[in-house]
């Protein structure tokens, strides 16, 4: 989906624990930053249902109008193909839920690694070494950069916010 940034959620509540087939959730949405409505989703495999905000309706209808006019949005793959589908409010919003979703697993899973294990990225590919005392850490470091030398990235020896973004970018990779 190409970047937009007229339709937003706010207050997104995802619950992971009562989601099934589909991601249950529950947000405002707002268009060019105004509160247009709500969104929800049980998590039980149906659709995602939006619903206007009273005196809400023509900017309701502004907001389908955009969404139906955004390029195709990618679901996944198939057989090696991307899969795509026509973009509407409905598509726009679980996406962004997707987005949101996916963001914070990747937050929480760097949390348990950063700094508590050895991240390595090595050939565009991410490795996770366990160690349990600081001298097998330091061990363990020397032996990786006397191995693989001077192509690889340990993550431990960047700042946060520079460690987290090359993790999110090759931890789905």
């Amino acid at each position: 989906m190409n970047t937009q940034t007229r339709i937003k959620l706010k207050g997104l509540k995802i619950y992971t624990g009562m989601s099934q087939e589909t991601v249950c959730f529950n947000a405002t949405i707002l268009f060019d930053g105004l509160s247009i409505g709500t969104a929800e989703n049980d998590g039980h495999g149906g659709e995602t249902c939006a619903n206007f905000e009273s005196g809400k309706k023509d900017l309701f209808t502004q907001a389908e109008s955009y969404a139906k006019g955004l390029l195709p949005i990618c679901l996944g793959e198939h057989n090696g193909k991307p899969y795509f589908t026509d973009a509407n409010l409905i598509e726009v919003i679980d996406h962004l839920v997707g987005l949101e979703e996916r963001n914070r697993k990747t937050k929480s899973s760097f949390k348990r690694v950063y700094r508590k294990k050895i991240c390595v990225l090595r050939d565009s590919r991410l490795w996770v070494v366990g160690y349990k005392t600081q001298t097998q850490y330091a061990s363990y470091i020397a032996q990786i950069k006397k191995e693989h030398g001077p192509d690889i990235v340990i993550l431990d020896d960047l700042e946060h916010d520079e460690a987290f973004e090359l993790y999110s970018k090759h931890l789905y990779a």
